[in-house]
C-alpha cells in the first residue's frame, strides 16, 4: 500500500522495522518476478542497511527487465559500497553473455579479479555455456 500511495517514508519505516534481511530479499524477488522493476527499486532504496544479497537481486532484476544501463549503475553502486561479491559479478557476466557481448563479459571478469575476488565454477560455466 505504501508503494501504491507513493509513501516512501512509510515504506522505509516498515522496512527498517523488519529485522530479517531475508524478508526484504523475498519482497525484491517477488517484485522482480512480476516484472515490477520500479517497485523493486523503491523497496531496494528504502532498505537499510544494504547487503550484497540485496544488490544481487536488484542487478538481476534490472537485467531480466532488459535495463542493462540501470543494472550497470546498481553494480557501480555495489562496487562503490564495497558490497559487490562474486555473485554480483557473475550476474553481470551472465547478462552480458546472454546479449552476446563477450567484451563486456570479459571486462566484468577483469573487474572481478581487480576487486580481489576469484572467479568460481559458475563464472567459468557461464563462459562455457555461451560458447556452445
Amino acid at each position: 500500500a505504501a508503494l501504491r500511495l507513493g509513501r516512501g517514508d512509510v515504506l522505509q519505516t516498515l522496512l527498517s522495522a523488519c529485522s530479517e534481511g531475508s524478508r526484504c530479499v523475498a519482497l525484491l524477488k517477488s517484485f522482480a518476478s512480476e516484472q515490477r522493476l520500479e517497485d523493486c527499486l523503491a523497496v531496494f532504496r528504502a532498505c537499510e542497511p544494504k547487503s550484497s544479497c540485496l544488490y544481487n537481486v536488484v542487478v538481476d532484476a534490472c537485467m531480466e527487465a532488459g535495463d542493462a544501463r540501470l543494472a550497470e549503475s546498481v553494480m557501480a553502486e555495489a562496487v562503490s559500497a564495497n558490497l559487490a561479491d562474486v555473485v554480483t559479478y557473475n550476474t553481470m557476466i551472465k547478462a552480458h553473455l546472454r546479449r552476446s557481448d563477450l567484451s563486456r563479459a570479459r571486462a566484468a571478469l577483469a573487474s572481478m579479479r581487480d576487486a580481489g575476488l576469484q572467479p568460481n565454477t559458475v563464472t567459468f560455466n557461464e563462459f562455457l555455456n555461451a560458447a556452445t
